[in-house]
C-alpha cells in the first residue's frame, strides 16, 4: 500500500520515499523473463480472439448492409404484415412484477427491478407477448429495437413499449429486427421519430406502421435472419472466450508476480 501526497495543485502523488522502501519480489533476470514470456502468451491469445470478433463484426456488418439495407425486394408497408399485440395488465396491488426495458443502438431488453403493483399506481402495463417486434418509443430512434422472446413470459411493459406481432406468418420478427439496426433501417425510425433530441423525438405509431421496408419472400426471410443470428452467436462465444482469457491472464499474473508461484528454469539456468 502507497500512501499519497498532495501537492499544491490538489493533485495526489506517489510518496517516493516509501516507494523507495517497498519491499517487491525479485527473481533472477532469467525467472523474470520467463515469467514476462509467460503472461505474454495470454497476451497473444487475446489479442488473436478480438481480431478474430473484429473480422465476424465486420463481415456480419456487409451481409447486413448488402443482404438487407441493399435489398431491391419490393418495398412492404409495415401496416400490411404486422399488427399490434397489446394485453392489459389487470394490476394486483400485493403482486410483484418484473419489467421490462430496452437499450439503445440495437443492444436489446434487459429486466428491470421487481416492483408492486401498488407502486405502479395508475401506470399503463401490458403482459408481454414472447416472438413480438418491441422498441422503445422515446428512443426508437436511437435504434431501441428488440424482440421479445420466452425470456419475457410473465413479465410487462409499459405503453412505452409497444409489441407488434405477423400477420399471417408474412415477416419473420428477427428479420425486422436486424434490418432496423442497418443504418437504413435507423433512418426511417428517426423519419417516424419527429421533433428536436432525446425525449421530443418520440416515434409516433402511426408513421412507424405506414413504413415501407424491402421485404423478400418468408423463406429469404428465415435464411437471412438465421445467417445473421449465427454470426452473433460466434461473436458472443468469442467474447466470453476472452473475457475466460482475460480472467485467467489476472489470476496467473497475481500467482507469479508476487511469488506464491515460481517458475521452474531449466537446469544451468539461474
Amino acid at each position: 500500500f502507497l500512501s499519497c501526497s498532495k501537492q499544491s495543485t490538489n493533485l495526489a502523488s506517489i510518496n517516493t520515499k516509501q516507494l523507495k522502501n517497498m519491499p517487491l519480489p525479485l527473481p533472477s533476470v532469467s525467472e523474470q523473463r520467463a515469467i514476462v514470456e509467460r503472461i505474454a502468451i495470454w497476451d497473444r491469445a487475446i489479442e488473436l480472439i478480438e481480431k478474430l470478433i473484429a473480422a465476424k463484426q465486420k463481415l456480419k456488418q456487409a451481409v447486413m448492409l448488402r443482404i438487407l439495407a441493399g435489398s431491391t425486394a419490393r418495398p412492404t408497408i409495415l401496416n400490411s404484415v404486422l399488427c399490434g399485440f397489446r394485453d392489459p395488465v389487470d394490476v394486483e396491488l400485493a403482486t410483484s412484477y418484473m419489467q421490462i426495458g430496452i437499450r439503445s443502438h440495437g443492444k436489446g431488453i434487459f429486466h428491470k427491478e421487481q416492483v408492486t403493483g401498488k407502486s405502479l399506481g395508475s401506470k399503463r402495463v401490458y403482459w408481454v407477448k414472447p416472438g413480438c417486434f418491441t422498441f422503445n418509443v422515446v428512443f426508437a430512434w436511437e435504434q431501441a429495437v428488440a424482440r421479445t422472446t420466452s425470456n419475457e413470459s410473465g413479465m410487462i411493459a409499459s405503453h412505452r413499449f409497444p409489441m407488434y406481432e405477423p400477420i399471417d406468418n408474412r415477416v419473420d420478427i428477427d428479420y425486422l429486427l436486424y434490418f432496423f439496426k442497418t443504418e437504413r433501417g435507423k433512418h426511417l425510425l428517426g423519419l417516424a421519430s419527429p421533433g428536436g433530441a432525446g425525449r421530443n423525438r418520440t416515434l409516433s405509431q402511426d408513421a412507424f406502421m405506414k413504413l415501407k421496408i424491402p421485404l423478400p419472400k418468408i423463406e429469404e426471410q428465415r435464411r437471412v435472419a438465421n445467417l445473421l443470428g449465427t454470426a452473433d452467436r460466434e461473436i458472443e462465444v468469442l467474447k466470453q472466450l476472452r473475457e475466460s482469457y482475460a480472467q485467467q491472464k489476472k489470476g496467473l499474473m497475481q500467482q507469479l508476480l508476487t511469488g506464491k508461484t515460481r517458475v521452474k528454469l531449466p537446469k544451468g539456468i539461474a
